[in-house]
């Protein structure tokens, strides 16, 4: 009887080791396919002022790919512009704003492309190439005096976010 306890409790012990050898755990691709970062030279801007933001988004997939020829379309709406005032909540947007941020019904999104990237001016860009463009952030929203936060997102089933600036608008 006692043989059989340790042969039952051995069997219990072994069983995930052996299950975990005859199935290993699926392996993750958890390296990001692009990157994105956002700067700006204005740390501080006054109220009123314009706040141009840089973007770069870089192929890190390992192989050429083909992505929106800059100016082909307008950036605004390929990104997920997200801005925050120090209580977290989003500041006014301007009449554009509310229609790229709000998608405002009332106001008529632009003419973002339906399909596939080749059937628009695209470019070919290699494993480690950028693509830039310039955003003005104060097209979008109304900055009153103040600290604010800025993040860019873009994807779908993959979301990639760039880095976080934090802006002063000074009176």
């Amino acid at each position: 009887m006692r043989s059989l306890r340790n042969l039952l409790l051995i069997a219990l012990v072994a069983a995930p080791v052996t299950s975990a050898r005859q199935n290993p755990p699926a392996r993750q691709d958890s390296a990001p396919k692009f990157s994105m970062a956002i700067s700006t030279p204005q740390q501080e801007i006054k109220v009123g002022s314009k706040l141009v933001l840089d973007v770069s988004w870089t192929n890190r997939s390992g192989k050429k790919v083909a992505t929106g020829m800059p100016g082909a379309i307008n950036p605004i709406y390929i990104y997920k512009i997200i801005v925050l005032d120090e209580g977290g909540k989003m500041p006014p947007r301007t009449s554009e704003g509310r229609n790229v941020v709000d998608h405002d019904p009332g106001i008529i999104l632009g003419n973002a492309p339906i399909g596939p990237v080749e059937s628009v001016p695209h470019i070919d860009l290699e494993d480690g190439e950028s693509v830039r463009e310039h955003i003005t952030i104060t097209d979008l929203f109304n900055l009153s005096a103040g600290k604010y936060t800025i993040q860019f997102e873009r994807g779908d089933k993959t979301v990639v976010k760039s880095n976080v600036l934090a802006i002063t608008v000074a009176p």
